[in-house]
């Protein structure tokens, strides 16, 4: 079974974008190497081809700054990604304080093939959408083979955060931990009861995952990347408790990120910097949840076992105390008889 989480391809600050290649001239080519950088686009012009026919195929439908892509069968989830476009828009754009000034790209992808042949390699096994740069696209699944049309609207909205921060902080780094859990924030996720139990757990086995390491997220295992999902989406709703209780909002916060930079903003709106947030952090999941990994069933069954084995043992000894005193009061009967 497939994670419902999501992920997109940031690209790190000062690197070229993925698949971009730049030849450095050298004085005097030789014809061999002429050949060689031929070959090479030869090889690239080949690995596009598969894509370019597959958008080829596609029917297009503009909502605003938004072009979808889609086959023939996915017309109707087509109309509904434009209605989720224009309905949740707005609500980004003033979360964000921004509007997107160029075009984006939404791909429904038809089949598994489809998704993977978009995503390419970097897209991890357990994902169900992405934002990939520098392509500015969304890539969702169809609900004709994976999901709901519930689930394609979270997984839709989690990457059009994603956009709406690439376009907000492109040029400073912000943990990803921050932009993970704002996309599952404002995708509409919420801790339920299910996702307290792993934080608990995650919390009462010493395995949560430090902040700064959910930078490697695309190179976890499903249930690893989903406890650094939670977390994230945990994190980030502590860090607007604190902000409410300081009287910041998000809009002020977020402008003072792009004026001063993410560490110095923190600072400024806490009162802690990135060290003393994290410690903030894990408190408040072991004060919030650190007995309800007791609810989770694979506890409650050893649970169970052991208190099963635990009555077994009394009610064997007790059983075992009732006989030797039956023995011995035979024993005195015989006695007195004889």
């Amino acid at each position: 079974m497939e994670n419902s989480r999501q992920i997109y391809f940031p690209e790190p600050p000062g690197q070229r974008a993925s698949g971009a290649f730049i030849f450095l001239p050298a004085a005097g080519p030789s014809l061999l190497d002429l050949r060689r950088i031929l070959l090479l686009l030869l090889l690239l012009l080949l690995a596009a081809l598969p894509g370019l026919a597959q958008e080829s195929d596609k029917l297009a439908l503009q909502q605003g700054n938004f072009r979808i892509l889609y086959s023939p069968q996915n017309e109707k989830t087509a109309a509904a990604v434009a209605r989720m476009v224009e309905f949740h828009q707005a609500r980004l754009e003033g979360f964000y304080g921004l509007q997107i000034a160029e075009t984006a790209s939404i791909i429904i992808a038809a089949s598994p093939v489809e998704f993977r042949d978009y995503g390419s390699a970097r897209l991890p096994e357990w994902s169900s959408a992405a934002y990939i740069l520098p392509e500015n696209l969304i890539l969702v699944k169809s609900p004709a083979w994976a999901g709901s049309l519930p689930q394609l609207e979270r997984d839709f909205l989690h990457e059009l955060s994603h956009l709406y921060f690439h376009q907000k902080f492109a040029a400073l780094y912000l943990p990803l931990w921050y932009n993970e859990g704002l996309a599952e924030y404002l995708g509409g996720r919420r801790l339920e009861m299910a996702d307290e139990i792993k934080l608990s757990t995650a919390v009462f086995s010493g395995k949560t995952i430090p902040l700064d390491r959910i930078d490697s997220l695309l190179y976890f295992p499903p249930a690893k990347a989903e406890l650094a999902y939670l977390q994230s989406l945990s994190a980030v709703l502590l860090l607007k408790e604190t902000l409410r209780r300081e009287g910041v909002e998000w809009g002020d916060f977020h402008e003072l990120v792009s004026q001063a930079g993410w560490e110095a903003a923190l600072q400024q709106s806490t009162g802690m910097d990135e060290f003393a947030f994290e410690e903030a952090w894990l408190r408040a999941l072991e004060k919030n949840y650190r007995w309800l990994f007791l609810l989770n069933i694979d506890t409650l069954l050893w649970l169970i076992l052991g208190v099963v084995f635990i009555l077994a043992i009394y009610l064997i000894r007790r059983r075992n105390k009732k006989r030797l005193r039956r023995w011995e009061a035979q024993e005195r009967r015989g006695e007195q008889f004889y």
